[in-house]
């Protein structure tokens, strides 16, 4: 490649799905930022999308901030139970929070070019969403089936964009890039699930959890009554989001095997499409030990991200960086 030919290049970054690791997403752009690497167009698929939109209006510090604040119970309140309309939650709490912070806006006022993955519910089609209102795409790229019911956008019923394309790399090609560094959060999971699994099998009781505690409601605090029933439920909320992890050692919960099905279809997904449409450079943060409800890790997801990044220097440095601090010929 010629000097003259690498005038002008442009980094695309598709940030891939994978539900509460999508926060590692965070520390990838950050510490990407402080090699010198900053993306000319940003692709999402659903978690990705979510932190891609609030990369793209310049919004990530505000954005950090407010996932860092999360609690167990802070993602309990933010549940809205809506079993009628195709899922188990509406999803507008969180999302009406996420868009006062990344802004109200359309894709066509953004700073840096953005788009996000989609899935058509009745044809399957892929769908790429580069137009219209920023946050109501966001929701349809997040649109997990049977978690978040499904999103009406531009005259479509929309999923989660994780069914067809988990690492949007074809769609950063189309945006434009030329070179494209691909965020995979879910490429160890199978591998160190059944690691996990066997290890701990061996030590542990089938009917015991890996703290020694049954998976089941806690007594609370001796209240009875409505304090009582809530004390309770609250606190078997709080260790199902725990143990919603791949690192089961008794009979997996109903989002236990939600989540790792899920894991295991995204990682079948990618492996596809990515050997047909490889990256020039891949990130691929170690996030097995982490379940897809347990968004109050932030801190953790998010320097997992920047470890990543760590690890892949090298290929960055070979792959990335050379071309884009070439001199003009």
């Amino acid at each position: 490649m010629s000097k003259e030919a690498v005038q002008g290049l442009k980094v695309g970054v598709a940030l891939g799905s994978g539900s509460a690791r999508g926060w590692a997403h965070i520390g990838v752009l950050k510490a990407l930022a402080e090699m010198g690497i900053h993306p000319d167009v940003i692709a999402g698929c659903s978690i990705g999308a979510l932190v891609g939109a609030a990369y793209s209006n310049d919004r990530l510090s505000e954005f950090e901030l407010w996932v860092r604040e999360f609690s167990h119970w802070g993602i309990v309140s933010r549940f809205d139970v809506s079993l009628a309309k195709g899922g188990l939650l509406a999803g507008d709490k969180v999302f009406n929070e996420a868009a006062e912070l990344i802004g109200e806006t359309r894709f066509e006022a953004l700073p840096k070019p953005f788009a996000a993955v989609a899935t058509e519910l009745h044809s399957g089609r892929e769908v790429w969403l580069q137009q219209g209102d920023l946050i109501s795409a966001v929701k349809a790229s997040c649109a997990v089936p049977v978690l978040f019911s499904p999103k009406m956008y531009q005259g479509r019923w929309l999923i989660d964009g994780a069914l067809v394309n988990p690492v949007p790399v074809s769609l950063c090609r189309a945006m434009g890039a030329d070179l494209v560094i691909a965020v995979n959060l879910n490429a160890d999971n199978n591998v160190r699930a059944a690691q996990q699994y066997r290890t701990h099998r061996a030590i542990i009781e089938p009917h015991i959890a890996d703290d020694g505690a049954e998976l089941k409601p806690n007594k609370g605090n001796g209240n009875s009554g409505f304090m009582g029933l809530f004390e309770n439920g609250r606190n078997y909320i709080q260790q199902m989001l725990r143990r919603s992890s791949v690192d089961e050692v008794r009979s997996p919960s109903l989002l236990g095997v939600f989540s790792n099905s899920l894991n295991i279809m995204q990682d079948r997904v990618t492996r596809a499409r990515m050997a047909g449409d490889p990256a020039d450079a891949l990130i691929a943060p170690l996030m097995a030990d982490y379940g897809a409800m347990e968004f109050h890790r932030a801190d953790e997801a998010i320097e997992a991200g920047r470890l990543a990044v760590e690890v892949a220097t090298p290929e960055l440095m070979r792959n990335i960086l050379p071309l884009l601090n070439k001199p003009a010929g």
